[in-house]
C-alpha cells in the first residue's frame, strides 16, 4: 500500500517558509536511501493497526473515529470528527422528517462522543425524537462522510462497491507486484495471424503484423483457438515468453518480455527532428522506468536538444517508478524526502550517471501523486522546466479502512512527501515555470506548442 500526511513539527523547525532545511536536506535526514528501496518506509508508519478488531466497536462511527482519530494525518481532533458527523446526522434526520436538532444539542452531543468516542447516545437522542423507528444506515452514511470531510483532506471519502473493489485490486498488486500479469502487445483478432502494436514487446523484439504464430515456448498452437492462445501467452510482468512465428516461408524463432500496463502505455515520437516527446499515461505498475531509459537509448536521448516529459493527466503510482524516471536525468541526487508524524525524515538518493539533456515536463492539473514526485524531483534538482498547470498537490499517504457493515473509508495518512529540498507542496500542488492552461482542440495543443517555444528561445539558442 501507498501511505505517500503533513510537515512534521521537526520538519518546520528544520525548513524555512519554502525555503530548504538549515544545514542542507541530507543532513536534517534520519537515514537516506538509494531509490528502489521505497517500500522500506513501512518500518517507519505509525500505528495502522488501529481500529482493524471491528469486534471491539459497537457501531461503523466508533470504529470510523477511532482509526482516524490514530491514523489520519494531520491528526484531526476527536471533537472536530465529531462535529461533522453530528452535523450531518442531524441534515439526514431532518431530511428524513425529523425535526430540527438544536444547536444547544449538537454541542452536548459532540462534548459525549468526544469524550466516550461512542455514537450510540446521538442514536439514542435521535430515536427519542422520531415516533417511528430509527433508520439507522443513511444516518450512519451521511456520518461517515461529515466525519471524512473533518479529516485533514477534501477527497476523503466513502467507497462504493465498485471503488471498493478497483482500490483493494489496485493496493493487492502493489502488495505483490511480483504478481503483476504482464502483457505482450499483441492483437489476437485474426489468430493466429498477430498484429504488432507500437512500442510494445512485440514490436521491439520484432513481431511483424502478419506474423503466424506456431509456437508458444515450443509448445505447438496451430489447433488452439484464441482463448487458449490467450492463456497460453499470459504470465507475470518481466517474464519472458518464446514464440516461433511463420513469416512467409520462414519460421523465426523471438524472444519477448512480457510488460506491465504501465509500462506498455509509455509512448515516444521525434518532433521537429530534435526533440524527443515522451508520454508517461499513469506510474502504476512495473517497468515503466526501464521503458523509458530504453526509449532514451534507442531514440537518441543523450543527443536530442531536449526531452518532453508528458505527465498530463497522469493520476500517479509507484513512487519507485517514479524514481526511477526521474534518476535517468540526475546524477547521484535526492529524489524527495518521506516525513512522518513521528516526525522522521527519510530521503531517497537517485543512483549517478543520469543523461545532461535538457527536460521539460508539461502537466496539468490532474497531474498527481508519484507523477508529482518526478516532476518535483526534477525541478528542484534544476534538471526541468514545468510547463503547463499546477498539479493535483496528492503528495501524501493514502489509506484504506474497512469498517463494520461493509463500509469502506478512504483517507490522507502519512507521510507527506517533500521535495529534495524540503519543500511542502502537498494539498496546493507545485506550481509550474511557466504557466499555460491545457487547452487541447481543433488539433492544437496550447501546452504542448508553449514548451516547443521555450525550447526554441532558450534551449536551441545555447547550444
Amino acid at each position: 500500500m501507498i501511505k505517500v500526511g503533513s510537515a512534521l513539527l521537526l520538519c518546520l523547525a528544520l525548513v524555512g517558509a519554502g525555503g530548504a532545511p538549515t544545514g542542507g536536506p541530507e543532513a536534517a535526514c534520519d537515514k537516506v536511501l538509494p531509490a528502489g528501496q521505497e517500500a522500506a518506509i513501512d518500518e517507519y508508519l505509525g500505528d495502522h493497526t488501529a481500529g482493524k478488531d471491528a469486534g471491539a466497536f459497537a457501531n461503523p462511527l466508533d470504529q470510523a473515529l477511532a482509526v482516524l482519530a490514530a491514523r489520519a494525518w494531520p491528526t484531526p481532533e476527536p471533537a472536530a470528527l465529531a462535529e461533522g458527523a453530528v452535523a450531518a446526522m442531524g441534515e439526514e434526520f431532518r431530511r428524513q422528517g425529523g425535526p430540527d436538532i438544536s444547536a444547544e444539542d449538537r454541542r452536548e452531543w459532540v462534548a459525549t462522543v468526544a469524550r466516550t468516542r461512542r455514537f450510540e447516545s446521538v442514536f439514542e437522542a435521535l430515536q427519542k425524537l422520531e415516533r417511528r423507528p430509527l433508520a439507522r444506515p443513511p444516518l450512519t452514511q451521511a456520518a461517515l462522510k461529515g466525519m471524512l470531510a473533518k479529516s485533514g483532506w477534501n477527497q476523503a471519502m466513502l467507497l462504493g462497491e465498485q471503488e471498493k473493489a478497483a482500490f483493494k485490486q489496485l493496493l493487492a498488486a502493489r502488495e505483490k507486484p511480483a504478481e503483476e500479469q504482464g502483457r505482450l502487445g499483441l492483437r489476437l483478432d485474426r489468430w493466429p495471424r498477430v498484429e504488432a502494436l507500437p512500442q510494445s514487446p512485440a514490436a521491439d523484439a520484432g513481431i511483424k503484423t502478419g506474423d503466424v504464430v506456431v509456437k508458444v515456448n515450443g509448445r505447438d498452437v496451430q489447433a488452439a483457438d484464441a482463448r487458449e492462445a490467450m492463456g497460453l501467452l499470459a504470465g507475470p510482468a518481466g517474464k519472458a515468453v518464446t514464440l516461433t512465428v511463420r513469416r512467409g516461408d520462414a519460421q523465426i524463432e523471438v524472444r519477448l518480455q512480457r510488460a506491465g500496463a504501465g509500462a506498455l502505455a509509455v509512448r515516444s515520437n521525434l518532433l521537429d527532428r530534435d526533440i524527443l516527446y515522451i508520454q508517461i499515461p499513469t506510474l502504476e505498475g512495473r517497468g515503466i522506468g526501464e521503458k523509458v531509459a530504453r526509449l532514451l537509448r534507442e531514440e537518441g536521448g543523450a543527443k536530442a536538444a531536449a526531452i518532453l516529459l508528458d505527465l498530463r493527466d497522469d493520476p500517479g503510482g509507484r513512487p519507485e517508478e517514479a524514481d526511477a524516471v526521474a534518476g535517468l536525468f540526475l546524477d547521484a541526487k535526492l529524489l524527495h524526502l518521506q516525513a512522518f508524524r513521528s516526525g522522521k525524515r527519510i530521503g531517497f538518493r537517485s543512483p549517478p550517471g543520469g543523461i545532461a539533456t535538457p527536460v521539460v515536463v508539461l502537466m496539468n492539473r490532474s497531474t498527481g501523486s508519484a507523477a508529482e514526485m518526478l516532476a518535483m524531483a526534477l525541478k528542484d534538482n534544476g534538471r526541468a522546466t514545468l510547463v503547463g498547470e499546477t498539479s493535483a498537490g496528492a503528495l501524501f499517504g493514502k489509506d484504506l479502512a474497512e469498517l463494520k457493515e461493509g463500509y469502506v473509508i478512504l483517507f490522507r495518512s502519512e507521510p507527506t512527501v517533500l521535495s529534495p529540498s524540503g519543500r511542502d507542496y502537498a494539498g496546493r500542488g507545485i506550481p509550474p515555470d511557466i504557466q499555460c492552461a491545457d487547452k487541447r482542440q481543433a488539433g492544437r495543443d496550447a501546452v504542448l506548442e508553449t514548451a516547443k517555444r521555450f525550447i526554441d528561445d532558450h534551449v536551441r539558442s545555447r547550444r
